[in-house]
């Protein structure tokens, strides 16, 4: 819900593709603080109960739905947008937040190599942003933002919603969220301001084509620079970038060579065949996970002939850094919440005090509340852990085991 909104923008206020002769739903004045109900990426034509099938039946002009546009008084060509994105807040449905993933044919960096559809449905907690699960293997850190943000072009008729534009448009920057500010450039009177596209999580690069594509109630401004004459769309975040993925570091493929897309294609390609050996799971859930959270870079695009493209895996999203590495919690006490407890023990004995003084044990055991048996991870020791940071391991813990495997409680 908006704190301080002047307008709201629901969800069958929305349109497909940018077009000029397109009526604005609002007229508004610089300054204004717009909520905009978006929907998914696939206009509610997918939903947390959607099978494969539903990939396939998908109707594909009504793919990007984008809700708008806002007419900004003064808006004229030559201006730029000022745009301060203040939040995002996922809808629930069935009682929790959720999004989709797919593998839509013909579409995305590989699709030449992955032509069969594919669906994965994410369930997540709303107002906690706790990363969501990837079944057993691991968990993706969420950050919520707009895949597109844009103005209309002013060329006339219709034009497709899909690449992006000078103006803005489809631009899937992961790192348009809550506190970045925006600035695009107006070529129209008004400029016609639309949003949609919105995402749980995503990749730099997006390069399954889709990411976590979730429903969202997003909080904008919408201000004005006057003749700002700006060439291309910039923005300005609030702090680093990546702290939700860098804590556990990466694994990293390369491609090299004299062409930048076969180099992308070829470091992709080298993620998917680390993951799918290295953990069993098919080549398009690889591909499919690593969309929603790992970043292709370019390292290297000055000696010539050949350029280096890199792809970062994010090791907060395996459990690989658990068992592994002999870790089975994070110094900072974040749990690894795929892992299973007969997992766990294959790692340091049991009981052995970890993560700065603090005691693990799972004891199998029955709960009032639970049918049979489940596991309940008790926390037996806080020795040198002063009560704040306890407080924080317990809520990380309490959090992470809910539901399948337990909570933590104190013994």
């Amino acid at each position: 819900m908006c704190k301080a909104c002047d307008y709201t923008i629901h969800g069958a206020q929305h349109h497909f593709g940018w077009d000029i002769s397109i009526a604005p739903v609002e007229t508004v004045a610089p300054g204004t603080t717009i909520c905009f109900n978006c929907m998914d990426s696939s206009a509610d034509q997918l939903c947390p109960s959607s099978t494969v099938k539903d990939v396939k039946a998908l109707d594909f002009g009504k793919i990007n739905p984008v809700s708008g546009p806002i007419y900004i008084d003064g808006a004229e060509p030559g201006d730029a947008l000022r745009i301060p994105l203040d939040s995002f807040a996922p809808r629930e449905q069935d009682g929790s937040a959720w999004g989709w993933t797919a593998n839509i044919p013909g579409f995305g960096l590989l699709a030449d190599q992955f032509e069969d559809p594919a669906l994965t449905i994410w369930k997540y907690e709303a107002q906690t942003l706790e990363p969501a699960l990837w079944g057993d293997m691991g968990r993706v850190p969420l950050k919520p933002f707009a895949g597109t943000n844009g103005v209309a072009t002013a060329e006339p008729g219709l034009h497709s919603i899909v690449p992006p534009r000078r103006v803005g448009g489809n631009l899937d920057i992961r790192d348009l969220a809550a506190g970045t500010e925006l600035y695009l450039p107006v070529e129209v009177a008004g400029a016609l301001f639309s949003l949609g596209d919105t995402h749980a999580a995503q990749g730099d690069g997006e390069v399954f084509g889709t990411a976590i594509e979730s429903p969202m109630d997003v909080t904008l401004t919408l201000d004005l620079v006057k003749g700002a004459h700006l060439k291309m769309p910039r923005f300005t975040t609030p702090g680093p970038v990546t702290r939700h993925l860098d804590a556990q570091g990466y694994e990293v493929t390369t491609g090299i060579g004299p062409d930048l897309m076969s180099g992308a294609r070829d470091a992709v390609s080298g993620m998917i065949d680390l993951l799918t050996t290295r953990y069993g799971m098919s080549a398009v859930d690889a591909y499919m996970l690593i969309s929603t959270c790992g970043d292709l870079r370019i390292s290297e695009i000055v000696d010539m002939p050949n350029w280096v493209v890199s792809f970062y895996f994010p090791g907060w999203c395996s459990n690989d850094h658990d068992t592994n590495r002999g870790r089975p919690f994070g110094g900072d006490c974040t749990p690894s919440v795929g892992a299973r407890p007969d997992h766990l023990r294959q790692g340091p004995r049991r009981g052995a005090p970890v993560g700065g003084g603090i005691v693990f044990r799972p004891s199998l055991r029955r709960d009032p509340g639970h049918r049979g048996q489940k596991w309940i991870w008790q926390v037996d020791h806080l020795a040198g852990v002063d009560g704040a940071a306890a407080e924080q391991c317990l809520g990380y813990i309490g959090a992470g085991f809910a539901g399948e495997h337990g909570p933590a409680e104190a013994a």
